[in-house]
């Protein structure tokens, strides 16, 4: 599955030619949105499932700690997913 993510990752977004001077600034600004658009989402997405699954149940939890409990959770998504990124494929 990792590989599948990594070759999939590497075709839609490319890797930087070394014969181009330093890096092509094209290529270098569409990994670097891809690479925190992704990670971004990915906070986004699990903060907005987790916040919308304790608000519909019967929890009696005030909401502030339902948002910060979301929050923490995107949050620390969007970190893991960054550094998935950053560690297992060459686009950062």
């Amino acid at each position: 599955m990792i590989e599948w993510i990594k070759q999939f990752l590497e075709k839609f977004i490319g890797q930087p030619v070394s014969g181009e001077g330093i890096f092509s600034w094209v290529l270098i600004i569409r990994c670097e949105s891809t690479h925190f658009l992704l990670s971004c989402f990915m906070g986004w997405l699990v903060f907005s499932l987790i916040w919308t699954i304790f608000s519909y149940n019967n929890y009696k939890c005030e909401d502030r700690f339902i948002f910060n409990i979301s929050f923490v959770a995107g949050f620390l998504a969007s970190v893991t997913t960054h550094i998935f990124i950053d560690g297992f494929t060459g686009i950062a």
